[in-house]
């Protein structure tokens, strides 16, 4: 009950868009766990646009797992 966490979100592929877009995963993430019980305060997101992909491949096709989002317990937790 005392651990941060941190949600992050990723965009499959770069635009004008995909900055915002990863924004709004993390966010409409983080709502959830708020929903589910959980204190806004213990809670941070970052959307990282497709800074950082799963995978790299010139056919958008292939790079769906860019599409994500990914939470970590920053502190605390043990």
């Amino acid at each position: 009950p005392d651990a941060r966490i941190s949600v992050e979100g990723h965009a499959w592929y770069s635009n004008h868009r995909s900055k915002s877009l990863s924004e709004q995963r993390a966010v409409s993430a983080v709502m959830h766990l708020i929903g589910t019980g959980i204190d806004a305060n213990r809670l941070e997101w970052v959307g990282h646009g497709a800074d950082q992909p799963l995978v790299i491949d010139t056919d958008r096709s292939n790079t769906e797992a860019n599409r994500r989002i990914e939470i970590k317990v920053i502190e605390g937790g043990e």
